[in-house]
């Protein structure tokens, strides 16, 4: 398992087909809460127009739950998570299981290209909105079913040629702009966040309540796969953690 690069700090991810191995050596060594480390560079920015999307109006959530992503340096620092807590031991999730795998789909689709930025990259066509394509970054606020998107780069593989990545080992994620896109929500969306299932944090399928809950947590720095689809946000998946 590496540590991924940031500009800032260097949050412990474990990648999912290192499995129940990877949280119990975590667990053991005390290395758990260091995924919880992770500071976003540059301020929030002005929230703009959201895209105008070709899903049909009565697919979009209208009004719904609103939340802004928590401060950071807030008191101490705990990984944000759903509740409640999960009754079973992750070793139960920790499988090759179609049904537990889709936990971290969007991670998985996002290295198809194999090594380099991963995803639909860092620049999208528009300043504005946040258009199809599968992008990283942090949701920064919800507000009348859109939220406001703060895109990343995020980089895997031999990333040392990257600037600001020549420390990295296999995974740089950088952050240089304020700048947020808009995207509404589809009433379909899936929502995939970590849940605690005893000392190991997994991501679990999630509520829009939930998921607006989880935004607004204090120290809330975990990065976020959005999948937009037609115009519209189809799948919301928190990075690849294991946390305790």
């Amino acid at each position: 398992m590496t540590a991924p690069a940031r500009r800032r700090s260097t949050p412990v991810r474990c990648s999912w087909w290192l499995g129940a191995t990877c949280a119990v050596a975590l667990a053991i060594s005390g290395t758990l809460t260091a995924c919880s480390s992770r500071e976003k560079t540059g301020g929030p920015g002005e929230t703009l127009p959201a895209a105008t999307s070709t899903v049909p109006p009565d697919r979009l959530v209208s009004g719904g739950p609103s939340a802004t992503r928590g401060p950071l340096g807030v008191g101490e620092s705990e990984l944000p998570t759903i509740t409640p807590d999960a009754a079973t031991s992750a070793d139960e999730v920790f499988t090759d299981k179609p049904q537990d795998r889709v936990r971290y789909q969007l991670s998985e689709e996002s290295r198809a290209n194999g090594d380099g930025v991963q995803g639909s990259g860092c620049t999208p066509p528009s300043r504005t909105v946040l258009t199809d394509g599968l992008w990283h970054g942090y949701v920064n606020s919800l507000l009348d079913g859109v939220i406001g998107f703060d895109l990343e780069c995020s980089y895997y593989g031999e990333v040392q040629s990257v600037p600001g990545c020549e420390n990295a080992n296999d995974v740089c994620v950088i952050n240089d702009s304020p700048l947020e896109r808009t995207a509404p929500l589809s009433i379909d969306a899936t929502y995939y966040l970590p849940r605690l299932y005893e000392e190991v944090a997994v991501n679990d399928l999630a509520t829009l309540e939930q998921f607006a809950g989880w935004l607004a947590v204090p120290n809330n720095d975990i990065g976020l796969w959005v999948k937009v689809e037609d115009g519209a946000v189809m799948a919301v998946e928190a990075d690849q953690l294991i946390a305790g």
